[in-house]
């Protein structure tokens, strides 16, 4: 044990996916005890942390912001209410003497009436000016035939038919099936029918919906593949350096498709790759029903395991 003072940075943070949706928008309350966290716009309870410990900092938005933020240089003081995926946390400075310790707590609200003096912030630009276009979460809910996007970081590319040209998509936008999107150096959320939230990155892919009263929100991709070599000389290395790839994270009715299979999601974070030799499906989280489409069967896989739907 050192006998030097020792300073020290603990926090609580979580991913606000409650009820099955990330649906809400970023809220806090500055009326003592100090409140963060996302409000449900329906029933406008609230989700997030009560101050009993005063904590030094705190964040609300992107989930990944938050986190990634708390591993760095600390969180923002901000609350992003156009964030589609809420995401919340505080942090705490503490200096210890030797053999000192010091405990730290919070009130965690879980749909709870809003705390007095909770309000949602405007949401701005990079440069403090009013958004003027809506969030995802105020779109209105699409119809069969058609998807919410909105762009969850970085740049993404959009074209919609019969346009042969892909553009930046700017503003949160309702689109119909049909569009493609290129993802390869962003993120995009999508919205389907079932209003569950997921989000797709690293490919480019073309939106489809099966028919029926609930239909599967389908994601092809894309990418155009290199000429795959051929013949039995041709090595395993080789085969599998002409990929095309899509990773997607979260919940609902949606299934990525390749070459030689697709993957209908049961969890929350799975990977797709097209591959000379065949269609790899990973999965990191939850599990995925892998339909092969050379063998005609489906096969479940869970967090942990791949499977490779191998070319004809």
């Amino acid at each position: 044990m050192s006998a030097a003072p020792t300073s020290l940075r603990a926090g609580a943070l979580a991913d606000l996916y409650v009820g099955n949706n990330d649906n809400g928008n970023g809220a806090q309350s500055n009326v003592a005890p100090r409140f963060v966290g996302g409000r449900e716009p329906v029933s406008q309870l609230v989700y997030g942390l009560q101050e009993i410990t005063p904590w030094r900092t705190f964040q609300e938005g992107d989930f990944e912001d938050v986190f990634d933020n708390f591993s760095a240089t600390g969180l923002n003081n901000k609350v992003d209410s156009g964030a589609p995926d809420n995401g919340v946390g505080v942090d705490f400075a503490l200096d210890l003497a030797p053999g000192e310790t010091k405990g730290i707590d919070v009130k965690w609200l879980l749909a709870a009436p809003a705390p007095p003096g909770t309000f949602t912030p405007t949401p701005t630009t990079g440069g403090g000016g009013i958004i003027t276009a809506p969030t995802l979460e105020q779109l209105p809910p699409p119809p069969k035939g058609k998807v919410n996007a909105s762009v969850r970081k970085g740049r993404v590319l959009v074209r919609i038919p019969p346009s042969k040209k892909f553009v930046v998509l700017k503003d949160p936008s309702q689109l119909p099936v049909g569009v493609e999107f290129d993802t390869t150096k962003g993120r995009v959320n999508l919205v389907g029918p079932d209003l569950n939230l997921a989000w797709f990155y690293d490919g480019m892919f073309k939106v489809s919906q099966t028919k029926g009263s609930k239909p599967i929100t389908e994601l092809k991709m894309t990418q155009p593949l290199a000429k795959c070599p051929k013949g039995k000389s041709a090595s395993a290395a080789a085969a599998k350096k002409k990929t095309r790839k899509l990773w997607g994270e979260g919940k609902g009715r949606y299934r990525t498709a390749g070459n030689n299979s697709s993957a209908t999601i049961r969890g929350t974070r799975w990977f797709v790759q097209d591959r000379c030799d065949g269609t790899l499906t990973k999965v990191k989280q939850g599990s995925v029903l892998v339909r092969d489409f050379g063998k005609r069967k489906n096969i479940i896989v869970r967090a942990g395991k791949q499977y490779l739907a191998r070319a004809k």
